[in-house]
């Protein structure tokens, strides 16, 4: 176990050392931060009706200036808006608008643009850029991040040219998804498909048996799906990556560091400390069943089914359709006789809605904006959707399971695992003081769960 530890150290620390003194680029770092924190002053009038949008717009034309219209529109109820303006970030604006916001100037104003509540007029105002640390610290860190694994994927191609000498008509020519001679002999094949210096090889029995190892279910479902000779080669590459990059460390002597000895020998203790745990502190925590009732009883709902929905689903060219359809649906039509005969619908809809249509799905695994859609609803409701391409969808809500509580006797273990855990982490922190006040050793958390 120490072994592998110091492998991964190693690698961690050469390939700390390579990227210490990266800087993410001002420039790069500058446009996107504008992009994120961008705001648009917008003013708006909304209408019910188009015929009345459509009268603001001739006015417009006419010479009339947009905030007497609006504020008159506004005064008499003929709209609703904001005549004072409101600062939106772009990816707060709905799809359509946004859209036609991309294309104005400052002091534009927009054509008819529907929305779900009606049809809006906006004029842009104006754009700023507010000050956020917080954001621009995530982007700062984004760009450094994306620098130094370019950095990294250059430096592995460095080490792999200075250390490697790779087999590679033999790496092309092995075949692990062929029936002769198989993948189980593959795993005995001794030839040698990479050499690195300093006499260490990788053979195809290697090279298989970490092709194994990758494939959680095994690598027969993987060969049947015709998915391993795909990334045969990624395998092979991460096996002599990992060995240039533990030979270029020794050669720059990190094994030889304080910094590395002494975490070497941290972990050591933590190995020692934690099998002291497992055999002397975890045996004597225990839970009985009365103290797992009462917790079950004072945490009920945090063990509780999630909230689930079915959702069938109709797509429309424009809101006017969809709306016509809710209005007929609110109404009394029929579901299954709208979504054959309505006009303007979807010949397809889009892969997002796809996946969720007719499946019973927990609601809190849905986009954000669907979940939105849905808040509150019923089976039986209709809800409007507008989506991120532009469409928009109405909702029908076939079945509704509201969250209950899962049964005691099917939660118990999680309930033990969970408690027990904290009685442990309580445990380690008293014996944790308590060896501090005695030594120097770094000690190494193991959860319960890896006990």
């Amino acid at each position: 176990m120490i072994d592998s530890y110091s492998e991964e150290l190693l690698i961690e620390m050469v390939q700390e050392r390579r990227v210490k003194d990266l800087k993410a680029d001002d420039a790069e770092v500058d446009n996107l931060y504008k992009k994120e924190v961008k705001e648009l002053k917008i003013k708006s009038v909304l209408f019910e009706k188009e015929e009345d949008a459509k009268k603001m717009i001739e006015e417009i034309k006419n010479g009339k200036n947009f905030d007497e219209i609006a504020q008159t529109l506004i005064s008499n109820e003929t709209a609703k808006g904001d005549i004072d303006g409101t600062y939106l970030r772009e990816k707060e604006l709905q799809p359509n608008v946004f859209k036609a916001v991309s294309e104005m100037e400052i002091g534009g104003i927009s054509s008819i643009v529907p929305v779900i509540k009606g049809f809006s007029i906006f004029k842009l105002e104006e754009t700023r850029f507010p000050e956020d640390a917080g954001i621009k610290e995530k982007i700062t860190n984004e760009v450094l991040n994306r620098k130094k694994v370019q950095v990294l994927i250059e430096y592995n191609s460095e080490l792999l040219k200075k250390y490697v000498k790779i087999n590679q008509k033999l790496v092309d020519k092995i075949d692990f998804e062929a029936l002769k001679p198989g993948f189980e002999e593959l795993l005995k094949d001794n030839r040698i498909v990479a050499e690195i210096e300093g006499g260490d090889k990788v053979t195809v029995g290697q090279w298989a048996d970490a092709i194994k190892q990758k494939y959680f279910h095994g690598a027969d479902r993987a060969i049947e799906r015709k998915r391993v000779n795909k990334n045969k080669y990624e395998v092979l590459e991460k096996i002599i990556v990992k060995k240039a990059l533990i030979i270029e460390a020794s050669k720059a002597g990190i094994d030889k560091t304080e910094e590395y000895t002494n975490m070497i020998k941290g972990y050591g203790d933590s190995l020692v400390f934690n099998e002291f745990v497992k055999k002397a502190v975890a045996p004597n925590i225990k839970m009985n069943e009365e103290d797992k009732q009462k917790y079950y009883e004072d945490h009920k709902m945090e063990y509780a089914y999630s909230e689930m929905v079915k959702i069938d689903a109709l797509g429309f060219e424009n809101i006017d359709f969809a709306k016509s359809a809710l209005k007929k649906l609110d109404s009394g039509a029929e579901f299954e006789w709208i979504k054959e005969n309505a006009e303007g619908k979807l010949d397809n809809i889009s892969d997002e809605i796809l996946a969720i249509e007719g499946n019973v799905i927990a609601t809190d695994s849905l986009p954000d904006d669907i979940k939105k859609a849905l808040s509150g609803v019923k089976k039986g409701d209709f809800r409007l959707y507008e989506a991120a391409d532009g469409f928009f969808y109405v909702f029908y809500i076939k079945e509704f399971y509201v969250a209950v509580p899962q049964p005691f006797e099917d939660v118990k273990d999680l309930i033990t695992n969970k408690v027990v855990g904290e009685k442990l982490n309580s445990e380690l922190r008293y014996w944790e003081n308590k060896l501090r006040e005695q030594s120097d050793i770094r000690i190494f958390f193991q959860s319960e769960a890896s006990m």
